[in-house]
């Protein structure tokens, strides 16, 4: 399953190299979170590179009351994978390129995405 989509910012640049030219160092990624209150959207993802373009990891979307929360790693089980695909679909229809000058961007540290996006992660 693709697990990223356009970027929305493209301010980041791959790292020197034959490593940089598959994955981004950590340091190279941008984390970010922007909102269209308007239509009561809001978003956060990563943007780094990717086999040499700059690309999108989707983390978080609300949209009005629904949360989709993106779960990665091994261990995923079906209902994650499909809650996956449903966001990532959601996204390509919510988070277009051409309409992204629409929301209000913030670039946020490391700490600061993990604190937010915690925040939107309901606990069990």
């Amino acid at each position: 399953m693709k697990t990223y989509a356009p970027a929305l910012v493209r301010e980041i640049s791959r790292t020197p190299g034959l490593k940089g030219l598959i994955v981004s160092a950590r340091q190279d990624a941008g984390y970010y979170y922007a909102e269209n209150a308007a239509e009561g959207i809001s978003a956060m993802w990563i943007e780094a590179c990717q086999f040499g373009r700059t690309v999108a990891y989707p983390c978080m979307l609300k949209v009005k009351e629904d949360i989709m929360i993106y779960k990665s790693g091994a261990g995923a089980n079906t209902f994650e994978k499909d809650a996956n695909k449903k966001m990532l679909a959601a996204w390509a229809v919510f988070m277009k390129p051409a309409d992204f000058a629409s929301f209000e961007l913030q670039k946020l540290s490391t700490d600061d995405f993990a604190a937010k996006l915690k925040s939107y992660t309901p606990t069990l």
